[in-house]
């Protein structure tokens, strides 16, 4: 995939900002970027009213597939796929903020049925990748 990074924060719920559109993804700017050290975040839509979005295939990534992040300024950064998970959707992981001393990488998207109640799919896919 090559789309646009956008600098978001936290929405009024205190939750990860989401893009604005379904073809870019967001980088938590409250957080590290990527490549320096501690855990950035990137999130994306997985699909929107009008079909499949910018992270609709992030869950066929495997431990070991490559992702390269190229920054603002134009440094391109490396990464490699070490592992997903699943959480529930109103789960909150402290570890995905915690400080580290070295760089990775947690790309999130919405997984499972989706919720009426919640307006959201059920879970949440988080990719983790570990700098090169």
């Amino acid at each position: 995939m090559d789309t646009a990074i956008e600098a978001r924060g936290l929405d009024q719920q205190r939750n990860l900002a989401t893009p604005s559109n379904s073809r870019e993804v967001a980088w938590f700017n409250q957080g590290p970027p990527p490549g320096q050290a501690g855990n950035a975040i990137i999130n994306g839509h997985v699909n929107w009213w009008t079909g499949s979005a910018v992270f609709a295939r992030l869950g066929e990534l495997r431990v070991g597939d490559a992702v390269m992040v190229i920054r603002q300024d134009g440094t391109r950064v490396s990464f490699t796929v070490s592992g997903s998970r699943n959480l529930a959707a109103t789960a909150r992981d402290a570890s995905l903020f915690a400080p580290a001393s070295t760089a990775t990488l947690t790309l999130i998207t919405c997984s499972g049925p989706w919720d009426l109640r919640l307006g959201s799919d059920t879970e949440r896919l988080l990719v983790s990748a570990s700098l090169v």
